[in-house]
């Protein structure tokens, strides 16, 4: 399911959804504010955030 402008909600076929790989300054800033929250760093090489979780729980 996704949100769309309306604020209804879609079906969306797996197929149809292809991952992206944004430069930091081509996201929205709120988007940026809320991931650092839950992510330690943007990796510009790899264009992801990189996760907190690793330090939180190094055995998984």
């Amino acid at each position: 399911m996704a949100r769309v402008e309306d604020k209804s909600f879609r079906y969306v076929a797996e197929e149809n959804i292809e991952p992206i790989k944004p430069c930091l300054a081509e996201l929205p800033e709120i988007l940026i504010d809320l991931a650092g929250k839950f992510f330690k760093r943007w990796d510009e090489e790899s264009r992801t955030f990189v996760s907190n979780v690793r330090d939180e729980y190094p055995d998984d």
